[in-house]
């Protein structure tokens, strides 16, 4: 039987093109090719199973273009990507490029062999800036060694007299898995995912040890961050969910008075699970895992906050679940201005003791405490009932 020369051609540039495309992923003893494909403007697709040795920082050079591993596994078949020299901290730049994807592989920062780069270093994963639609998702990033191993920067934002304008808009953070940031001992702590862009969701990842804060919210008014968990067991840290950031300052009207506070409105932290939890090691041993479960206000963080905005407003925390044996606070709100905490639960154990603040005063230790007694208002809102009133001024260490 003789087949027809142009079924013969039409099958050998299909099988021509099949092979092409098995042969399209990039090995990993061509690190180099990633940047080449990204500057050509095409997606870098890595092979899986793949180990890249990364000697110089990775920058996306044209909106829409993708890092991902080819056939978006999410286990460990994933490429992976890894710090391999000590002049490098971060490993993928993305900032001031629209819709560009990082997905579907696995980030080492490397910590345990080059060290901590302070006080400078930016994060392991740097995106946001002056872009839109920028997506994060089936990542695996560990041991960055600067101060966070995500962040979602803010760009050049304005506030127009009735808007933001400019800056990071609508950045899609989901599925990630995100561990083993920093060391609170050595003073050398980290973030897990560092959301400041607005208008984003943060959604279904998992932090687990981070030291600084698990995922800190720097205002992103119009946000969503939600059905996250957030849990430190072999390493401590000192926010599960931070909310004291004024990074999106603007003047607020309070009745009659104007005042300066960092804008949270539009702003959820919804549906999240923090728990922080410890072996047991004896009577009268507690170790903390977690300082404070959700920190709400710049006043839960600082004596004097740097830039001396002393209130977020407009945020939400809502629904979300503390637990575990070793949580020092739970959602304390003090320097916060038309807020809402309701509907949050807690099964964490808690002291509930008071302690000598560094700031003055004396801290209430437990699940919902809130600074506002009628003559202190530091907590404005609605609050569930659980809340008792109490001071929350500066509830970490250090």
């Amino acid at each position: 039987m003789h087949m027809h020369r142009c079924t013969l051609i039409a099958v050998l540039a299909t099988l021509s093109l099949a092979a092409a495309a098995g042969a399209a992923c990039i090995p990993g003893t061509s690190p180099g090719a990633i940047q080449t494909e990204l500057n050509a403007g095409r997606n870098a697709v890595l092979c899986q199973n793949a180990t890249f040795n990364i000697t110089y920082m990775i920058t996306f050079a044209v909106n829409g273009t993708q890092i991902y591993t080819e056939g978006a596994p999410t286990g460990a078949t994933r490429a992976k990507l890894r710090i391999a020299s000590a002049a490098v901290q971060t490993i993928i730049y993305g900032v001031d490029k629209s819709n560009i994807q990082i997905r579907n592989v696995i980030i080492d920062g490397a910590r345990p062999t080059y060290g901590y780069v302070r006080p400078n270093a930016e994060g392991l994963i740097r995106i946001g800036g002056n872009a839109s639609g920028q997506k994060v998702q089936y990542v695996e990033a560990y041991e960055p060694r600067g101060w966070t191993a995500m962040a979602i920067y803010h760009g050049d934002l304005v506030w127009n007299g009735t808007a933001w304008v400019g800056g990071c808009t609508a950045a899609t953070i989901t599925n990630n898995f995100i561990h083993d940031s920093g060391d609170v001992e050595t003073r050398n702590w980290a973030d897990g995912i560092s959301l400041s862009c607005r208008n984003s969701y943060v959604g279904y990842n998992t932090v687990q040890d981070a030291t600084d804060g698990g995922i800190v919210v720097f205002g992103s008014p119009g946000s969503t961050i939600e059905f996250n968990t957030v849990r430190n067991i072999n390493r401590t840290g000192l926010g599960g969910i931070c909310m004291v950031d004024t990074t999106y300052r603007r003047w607020v009207s309070l009745g009659a008075v104007q005042t300066e506070a960092g804008d949270f409105t539009g702003t959820s932290v919804q549906y999240n699970t923090v728990e922080a939890n410890a072996e047991y090691c004896g009577l009268f041993c507690f170790p903390t895992r977690l300082y404070i479960g959700i920190a709400m206000g710049p006043r839960i963080w600082w004596c004097s906050p740097p830039n001396g905005v002393v209130s977020v407003y407009g945020g939400k925390a809502i629904g979300n679940h503390l637990t575990g044996n070793a949580m020092a606070n739970g959602m304390p709100a003090d320097g916060v201005l038309n807020w809402t905490a309701t509907g949050n639960t807690s099964d964490a154990y808690f002291m509930g003791i008071t302690s000598s603040s560094s700031c003055g005063g004396t801290n209430t230790q437990n699940a919902f405490v809130k600074h506002s007694d009628g003559r202190v208002p530091h907590a404005t809102g609605t609050f569930q009932p659980e809340y008792i009133v109490g001071q929350g001024h500066h509830l970490h260490p250090f």
